[in-house]
């Protein structure tokens, strides 16, 4: 149903203009989210700082269509206790169709492959009814919350 493509991050300019002219991948027109476009600078610097992350970020394409509808990321490499952290996004025209769920479980897969990672974690608002299912979805358990955030981990099982 959906592919995960590998982006570079590296491309500073905003939104359909960057798959257009960047990548050659158009995008749904509701991606990326203003959240996004804002973070846009942080993840390319980041990128730039630490070139690994480049092979950690992923954007979420509708294989029939071939547009881009999403993207994920972990927000570093493995810390200390091989712990990383997730964060992703899927347009608003394409949720509630499973389709981040598929991404995120796709990206846990992918990321427990890597050397050194034991455990994953996320963030998601308190009110984010979305993101506290796709989390539910993918076998995330809750770890800890505040009145505005919820805390939560995928710790890696044997056979993984």
């Amino acid at each position: 149903m959906m592919a995960l493509v590998k982006d570079s991050g590296k491309d500073n300019r905003k939104g359909n203009e960057y798959f257009a002219a960047g990548s050659g991948l158009q995008s749904t027109p509701d991606w990326p989210n203003s959240d996004l476009r804002d973070a846009m600078p942080f993840i390319a610097a980041t990128v730039e700082a630490e070139p690994m992350l480049e092979h950690w970020m992923r954007l979420f394409v509708l294989k029939d269509s071939g547009l881009v509808i999403g993207e994920a990321g972990f927000k570093g490499l493995p810390d200390a206790e091989g712990a990383v952290e997730i964060g992703y996004g899927i347009a608003q025209s394409h949720r509630g169709r499973g389709l981040a769920t598929e991404a995120v479980l796709a990206m846990c897969e992918w990321a427990f492959h890597q050397s050194g990672v034991r455990a994953i974690k996320a963030e998601c608002l308190a009110e984010n009814s979305g993101s506290i299912g796709v989390l539910g979805r993918s076998g995330f358990i809750q770890a800890n919350s505040d009145a505005a955030m919820l805390r939560w981990e995928l710790p890696r099982r044997s056979g993984r």
